[in-house]
């Protein structure tokens, strides 16, 4: 069906249950917490899953400038995900460039896709190969943020 009456049935709710997503998730809370507020973690989180599980987006997570929070910091990070939720990197990069339009403000959609996994340039955020498993990151610590 694609009137949207399904939001909310099982089938929603058995891709966000699944080991990859709930690591997927885990990731991405415990990797971003104390970097963002409260209220951008919430987003974040709330639009992943939306992602995850095929629904539009409206919000923006984060439309501000992170202290040596890099462009491929945010590659990275969704070039994490995107390989354990086998997800296309254009969509990838889009989902990246609707959350983080501040750091990715210069970059195409094109480009984004194409440099998800490129170790050019400074990054705090490392990819972690897909069989390994993806704990979350330090990346407050490793920021200096905390």
């Amino acid at each position: 069906q694609s009137d949207g009456t399904t939001i909310g049935t099982h089938d929603d709710i058995s891709l966000l249950d699944t080991p990859k997503a709930q690591e997927v998730i885990a990731y991405t809370l415990g990797t971003f917490a104390g970097v963002l507020t409260n209220e951008e973690l919430m987003a974040l989180d709330n639009n992943l899953k939306a992602f995850i599980i095929g629904e539009s987006i409206q919000q923006t997570s984060v439309n501000r400038r992170i202290s040596k929070f890099r462009t491929h910091d945010v590659y990275h990070f969704g070039w994490n995900i995107a390989k354990r939720l086998k997800i296309p990197n254009t969509m990838m990069a889009e989902f990246l460039k609707s959350q983080f339009p501040w750091q990715l403000a210069d970059v195409e959609i094109s480009t984004i896709a194409k440099k998800l996994s490129s170790d050019e340039g400074a990054f705090t955020l490392p990819k972690v190969e897909p069989r390994l498993p993806l704990p979350p990151y330090p990346l407050a610590k490793k920021l200096g943020i905390c």
